[in-house]
């Protein structure tokens, strides 16, 4: 097995398990298993019941060796105490673990998962199993398992006279206070004329700048860094890992552009492949930290220095991110085992490869590598190095004793493409095959069948053995020459890459002297779980780091073009700052020397790579989930569709080829048939869903999936999302909104989304004071004196105001003898009153006074007080005045209100921009205290007037008093249109009908408190009376109110569910005009758009205008006839 799937084997975790015989053993939980294996030896062991599978499960090993299982047994297991049974398969191989735990077992128990790993895992990290379960699926149904063997001959421990000889360099981590190798030290070299960069520190979270500080301490102490007060300075962002940690990032892309690229040469692969001849073990060694065990020269440290919110710091030992760091270590790796290189031992950057024909002989090299280590002060990590296996990956290769292997994993996403499904995926596969045409002999006569399958639209053209053939034929093409082609470090190298919604691809490729030479390697990668909520930007970037990372053997230390067809990664280098996951990819990248090219979406024939792997979603046929069909049910469907105006000719066409007019033969490719039942595929992900038709059947789904008890009653757009999963019918959308907006507990429940009803209409201005007054009771303080409200009363012109103590237990006469003796009496006998409802308002008294003193009442509607507002305003006004005067527990609080009164009468008034004292007398109130003498007139001599005099002192009063009432009226006028241009921004005109259902508000309707899950709307009312703009009277007292006149702003149409969606509009008019409703619209071509009785609202008809027109029922047309050109108006297009 490779090093590589023996690493990754390393990394995953295990757990605890007693079998039947109470022996423990390790198991592996594996997320890549897509099934659960157990060892044949274990099996054996066990005396396990074994069974033979019907058919055999082909199985797929890490390394790409294919076998088959042929049997499987139930295993029983306990693991921290709780017993497990299940179901395993038999390997044919011996495999790493006695029992791999796939993802059966992990999906149901991912606990034991979180517990293994010891970090809170989520489930949605994991792989989703019927993700796997698709990808591993064939169209033959025949199943391949995915798991990871060993062999007997090979182990990753090192031999035990090795660990003993050279623990000290076997190690986890560099030692504490441990010198770094003074064999080499990384020197950064400036260009000529560079000047220091110095960067302003990058902000973060309060928990980064902590676990920053920490890093920072150990960094310190462990003399990887040091403070610094160098001119230059790079910021830091502090990234999370792929297992959790942090790692500490400095931004270097600055300094890299200033520092002279190094020239000192990265081996040649071919080169080093050549000294591996004959050999038949390997052992593999991984240095801890590499780059951190190499030191920077003491005179170019201050280059290094990097800010943070905390201060300057500088490195010590050669960190990641600087431009000639891979060709330092290379360096420094060629000097300390150059007596071995070539030999029995490879070098490539931080892998080094040692290589024997026998074991006694591999020893001896082992130990000359460690003790080369030592003397250079250089520490291996014991849980990366691999020892004496038969085959090991290396740089892209496969290596063993019979020679030098491409990895197949270059060309698997080609190898293991699936014939296409449809047109739209055909396509894909001619764009990416068409990009190679020229190196492919006959190219245009073998991709003929598959060009006219990919551009046959009505899918007349089926897929048969002929374009399986050519699909074979040109899959084949790219995988042998002159596509593809061994790597040439002498010719150009072009790293193409895309990534798609669900998954990422990418290709190496080489040029020779401009032009395209051949394909080194192929990849694509399948997005899972969170990769596929990055943003588009990010899954591009993404496909960039996998497809370096791959090929990094190939591109380190090379120059190389990449080309992505997503623009702003052109920029992504010169970025001032990055996401954290950014930061970290381009952490990764800083060791590659290329330069990003944009080219448009159409020609990157990458495209079809980067939906190879895609989740497959496709399904030649979907099951009903969210509904059981029994045999009745299935029987009803097919019945409406004979029904289905629309749907019917379909159906018939698809059963009986029978004739299909003109306007469904561009949608009939997406229906078809079988069992009876019929499917609709368009766009993925939502292919080959249900067809309901009109009917019981689609009633019943949407009640199901909306008015149920497990439903809750969502919007029309997550009722939508919730079917079209699984079913489709003509106009879904709009059908479903329209069963949402109909359904009674939404209306009653939920609030609209819509502008508040109701738009200013404000009282006219009176032509003089005191001709309308508006009156209202204020309660709620203490009893003085009997006296525990106040009757507010306003002048609605010039806004002066009275406030008269009084009780609550007044009766109508005692307010009218209080309206008399205090207003009537001192300003006349007013034209109207503005009111509320109140009882004392709408007595006989009352009405009696009115009529006998000629008053006309305007009541305002019932809680909606911005009808009175001027007084309500009022009513606040006074309340805070007269808190003023009094303390907390006022006992005096009558006393004042002649005092408030006064107070707010001598007050600016904005609306009429003076004071209501002015507005009436036309002069302002003398204070006590100090007087001005230049406007004091009291000291003029009155016998000096003449009666001339005196007369023209009245009449520039009176016409001044008169200016004055012109100007209040103005600017009364002015604030009033001033307030309804803000207000009716604010809301809508809302219009309704004298036989409308209206639902009424909970604060209209039932004041109660505890009504947090109350209906927020009550009914439904039938209006029966318009009563003004805004008002509406209802059909009856609602609960325990006094009314029912209601403001618009109270109330909100019904929408009447008709229950009657099994009928359809009829198909012949003529005899059928009865049950026409309305007429909706009229059309210029003299057709009419109508509404049925016995359908929903939405099913419409388009009818010639002339069969109504000339029947019976033509007064249906009156509202758009208009009678001045006796025509019909039209009122759409």
């Amino acid at each position: 097995m490779s090093h590589e799937h023996q690493a990754l084997i390393n990394e995953l975790p295990h757990v605890t398990t007693k079998l039947a015989n109470k022996q423990k053993i390790q198991a592996l939980l594996d997320t890549g298993a897509s099934s659960n294996i157990i060892d044949p030896t274990w099996a054996n062991r066990l005396n396990l019941t074994t069974r033979k599978l019907t058919k055999p499960i082909h199985c797929k090993t890490g390394d790409g060796t294919m076998s088959e299982i042929t049997h499987a047994c139930k295993v029983k297991f306990i693991i921290d105490g709780e017993p497990f049974t299940l179901s395993a398969l038999i390997a044919p191989f011996t495999l790493t673990s006695a029992i791999i735990l796939g993802m059966p077992f992990i999906n149901n128990h991912p606990n034991i998962l979180r517990s293994a790993l010891k970090t809170m895992v989520q489930p949605s990290e994991l792989v989703p199993w019927r993700t796997i379960r698709n990808d591993i699926t064939n169209k033959n149904n025949e199943v391949t398992i995915y798991v990871r063997i060993s062999t007997s001959d090979s182990s990753t421990e090192p031999p035990s006279e090795i660990t003993k000889e050279f623990g000290d360099i076997l190690v986890e981590k560099i030692p504490a206070h441990d010198e770094h190798t003074k064999t080499i030290h990384h020197q950064i070299t400036l260009k000529e004329g560079a000047t220091p960069v110095f960067q302003r520190a990058y902000r973060m979270a309060e928990e980064e700048r902590k676990a920053l500080e920490d890093e920072l301490k150990d960094l310190m102490k462990d003399n990887k860094t040091s403070p610094s007060d160098s001119p230059f300075a790079a910021p830091v962002i502090y990234v999370k890992k792929k297992d959790g940690s942090r790692r500490l990032c400095v931004d270097y892309r600055r300094l890299n552009e200033i520092t002279v690229k190094a020239k000192y040469p990265i081996p040649l692969i071919d080169d080093l492949f050549d000294q591996l001849r004959g050999a038949t073990i390997f052992s593999k060694l991984d240095l801890v930290s590499g780059y951190h065990q190499v030191p920077i020269a003491e005179e170019d440290r201050y280059k290094t220095a990097f800010i943070t919110q905390r201060g300057q710091y500088q490195w010590n030992v050669m960190p990641f991110g600087l431009t000639n760091a891979p060709a330092t270590f290379q360096r420094l790796m060629n000097h300390v085992l150059r007596d071995y290189i070539g030999e029995f031992c490879i070098v490539y950057l931080d892998d080094i490869l040692n290589y024997s024909k026998t074991n006694e002989e591999h020893i001896k090299h082992i130990r000359k590598i460690m003790e080369a280590l030592r003397a250079h002060h250089l520490f291996a990590k014991k849980s990366k190095c691999s020892f004496f296996l038969h085959q090991v990956g290396f740089l892209g290769h496969v290596i063993n004793a019979t020679g030098i292997h491409s990895d197949p994993e270059k060309i698997e996403c080609i190898k293991n493409w699936i014939a296409p499904k449809d047109n739209k995926s055909c396509q894909r596969f001619l764009g990416l095959i068409g990009y190679y045409r020229r190196f492919i002999k006959d190219f245009s006569t073998i991709a003929k069948p598959l060009r006219e399958y990919a551009n046959d639209k009505s899918k007349k053209i089926k897929w048969h053995e002929q374009q399986e053939f050519a699909f074979e034929k040109l899959k084949r093409a790219l995988l042998e020459a002159p596509v593809l082609k061994p790597f040439d470090n002498n010719l150009d190298v072009v790293v193409t890459t895309d990534a798609s919604d669900t998954a990422i691809g990418g290709t190496l490729e080489l040029y020779k002297d401009g032009k395209f030479y051949g394909v080194v390697a192929y990849m694509s990668k399948a997005l899972h779980g969170h990769e596929l909520n990055w943003p588009i930007r990010e899954k591009e970037f993404f496909a960039i780091v996998c497809c370096l990372e791959k090929w990094r053997h190939y591109l380190l230390g090379k120059k190389f073009k990449l080309y992505t067809d997503h623009q702003s990664l052109k920029y992504v280098l010169t970025e001032r700052s990055f996401k954290l996951r950014l930061a970290r990819w381009w952490d990764d990248l800083a060791d590659y020397n290329f330069k990003i090219i944009h080219i448009k979406g159409k020609n990157n024939h990458v495209d079809a790579l980067s939906r190879l792997n895609a989740i497959d979603t496709e399904s030649t046929e979907r099951t009903i989930s969210r509904i059981s069909l029994d045999p009745q049910h299935l029987t009803t469907l097919r019945k409406e569709y004979q029904k289905d105006p629309e749907l019917s000719v379909i159906y018939s066409n698809l059963q009986k080829a029978t004739p299909l007019p003109q306007k469904l033969v561009t949608i009939i490719k997406h229906y078809s048939i079988k069992d009876g039942l019929l499917y609709y595929s368009a766009k993925i992900p939502f292919d080959s869903r249900l067809v309901i038709p009109k009917g019981t059947i689609r009633q019943t789904l949407m009640h199901l999936h909306h008015d149920s008890l497990l439903a809750g009653h969502p919007g029309s757009f997550r009722t939508y999302q919730n079917l079209v999963h699984d079913y489709y019918w003509p106009n879904m959308v709009s059908i479903i909104e329209q069963y949402t907006k109909t359904c009674p507990q939404c209306q009653r429940t939920k609030h609209a989304r819509v502008l508040p009803s109701g738009i200013f209409q404000p009282l006219a201005v009176p032509y003089r004071p005191w001709s309308s007054i508006g009156i209202d009771f204020v309660s709620g303080m203490k009893e003085v004196h009997k006296f525990n409200s106040v009757l507010v009363v306003i002048d609605r012109l010039t806004k002066m105001a009275r406030f008269i103590p009084t009780k609550k237990t007044l009766d109508a006469s005692d307010c009218a003898d209080l309206l008399i003796n205090h207003i009537i009496c001192h300003h006349g006998v007013p034209d109207e009153i503005v009111s509320d409802r109140d009882k004392l308002f709408t007595g006989k008294i009352w009405d009696r006074l009115r009529q006998r003193l000629r008053i006309h009442l305007k009541f305002t509607t019932s809680y909606n007080p911005a009808s009175n507002g001027q007084t309500e305003r009022t009513n606040d006004t006074m309340r805070k005045i007269i808190a003023s005067y009094t303390n907390q527990h006022a006992t005096d609080w009558p006393m004042y209100c002649s005092v408030a009164a006064f107070a707010y009468n001598n007050t600016y008034q904005s609306s009429i921009k003076t004071t209501p004292f002015f507005a009436n007398y036309g002069f302002h109130p003398r204070l006590p205290g100090f007087t001005n003498p230049i406007l004091d007139h009291s000291q003029n001599n009155e016998e000096q007037q003449t009666p001339g005099t005196l007369q023209s002192n009245l009449d520039y009063h009176l016409q001044a008093l008169q200016n004055i009432m012109v100007s209040i009226q103005t600017n009364m006028a002015d604030a009033q249109d001033h307030q309804s241009i803000h207000f009716n921004k604010r809301h809508r005109v809302t219009n309704f009908k004298v036989g409308d259902s209206v639902l009424v508000h909970k604060d209209a309707y039932n004041n109660k408190p505890y009504t947090k899950f109350h209906h927020l709307w009550y009914g439904p009312f039938k209006i029966i009376e318009k009563m003004g703009d805004q008002t509406y009277r209802l059909n009856s007292q609602l609960g325990n109110r006094r009314t029912n006149t209601f403001h618009v702003r109270r109330l909100k149409l019904y929408h009447q569910r008709q229950h009657n969606s099994n009928n359809v509009p009829p198909t012949e008019y003529k005899n059928k005009l009865h049950l026409i409703e309305r007429v909706v619209r009229t059309f210029r071509n003299s057709t009419c758009e109508v509404q049925w009785s016995n359908a929903e609202t939405w099913d419409t008809s388009i009818l010639p205008l002339h069969i109504i027109f000339n029947s019976e029922y033509r007064h249906l047309l009156d509202p758009y006839y208009d009678p001045v050109t006796k025509e019909l108006t039209v009122t759409s297009s």
